[in-house]
């Protein structure tokens, strides 16, 4: 089933919030941060320049990274807890069920 087939309503506020325009392209909200990976979620493709800060203020940070774009290229279990890790990748199983 399609959204647009289930709630009107909903397909029409997706279909507009579609067409609102990104006012800052290339960035994102200054209350949140970004870490990309790779599909099989090894390696930091992509992260936002303020991530290391937000790193920084989770009490199991240890210090290793400085500077965000340290991160790149680096294994996301050097980068994020056992236990996030751990729930992202749940979470993404649960999303490809769907």
């Amino acid at each position: 089933m399609r959204l647009s087939d289930s709630d009107p309503m909903q397909a029409l506020a997706f279909s507009n919030c579609a067409r609102e325009p990104i006012h800052t392209p290339g960035t994102i909200q200054s209350f949140g941060t970004l870490l990309v990976s790779s599909d099989d979620l090894t390696l930091v493709t992509h992260v936002a320049e303020n991530f290391i800060d937000y790193l920084k203020s989770a009490a199991a940070y240890q210090g290793q990274y400085q500077q965000s774009h340290e991160l790149l290229g680096q294994s996301v279990e050097t980068v994020l807890s056992e236990q996030l890790l751990h729930d992202i990748r749940n979470l993404c199983e649960l999303s490809r069920s769907v």
